[in-house]
């Protein structure tokens, strides 16, 4: 608390700063201070009136602060994402889960935070400089989530013939597992519905078919699994 400044001189670009889990410990007692009440039926619609709705401003203002010092912490980020989302702020949670990077699989696990609802929050793109273009796009963010999806297919298929020509039959076991779970996964259900969620909403007249907007993503998978065992089956 007294470091005058001595360690974040000496900190590289990929450290996270000290002081962070400080910052984090402070939002939470302010979101648990909070309390995320209900309207009132009596109680005059201003949000920002509202002490619950001050106490999450004062949250977000301490770790965009922490932010600044400390770019490399997701928690912050993961944070900031849904701080911004119970606010209504959908394109400064766009902004932030941008900020993130996620990887490849990461998506699955992480995408959650801010798109299990984006169809309700913000369905239009983020018309601003604050935003990377596609962060900023939720249709592009969700296609690109699917994309991965196929991808992942794409690879367990490739890597599954080349264990059966090899003998190594504990290896399709792993992959058939990680299959079951990515084909049953909640994320690639909630990328298909909230795209098509947003286009309704942002293109009345778009065209819906039982495989478009990424539902393909969800039965090729699972005919998949049923092909696989079959071919364990036999072997």
């Amino acid at each position: 608390m007294d470091d005058d400044d001595g360690i974040a001189k000496r900190l590289k670009s990929t450290d996270q700063h000290p002081a962070d889990e400080w910052a984090i410990i402070a939002a939470m007692c302010l979101v648990k201070m909070a309390r995320c009440k209900p309207w009132a039926p009596n109680e005059p619609h201003d949000m920002f009136s509202r002490p619950d709705t001050q106490q999450l401003l004062r949250a977000t203002l301490i770790l965009e602060f922490a932010h600044t010092h400390s770019k490399p912490n997701p928690q912050i980020l993961l944070l900031l994402v849904r701080l911004y989302s119970q606010l209504g702020a959908g394109s400064l949670a766009l902004r932030a889960y941008g900020r993130l990077g996620l990887k490849q699989i990461q998506s699955d696990t992480l995408s959650y935070t801010l798109f299990d609802r984006i169809s309700s929050l913000h369905p239009h793109t983020v018309d601003d400089n604050s935003t990377a273009e596609e962060a900023g796009d939720p249709p592009k963010q969700l296609k690109k989530l699917q994309r991965i999806y196929r991808s992942f297919r794409n690879q367990i298929i490739t890597n599954s013939w080349r264990s059966f020509e090899h003998g190594s039959y504990d290896s399709i076991f792993q992959l058939m597992e990680v299959s079951s779970k990515l084909s049953h996964s909640v994320t690639s259900a909630m990328s298909a519905i909230e795209l098509r969620r947003i286009y309704r909403l942002t293109q009345p007249n778009a065209l819906l078919t039982p495989n478009s907007h990424g539902y393909d993503v969800l039965r090729k998978f699972k005919n998949f699994m049923q092909t696989t065992r079959s071919c364990l089956t036999d072997v």
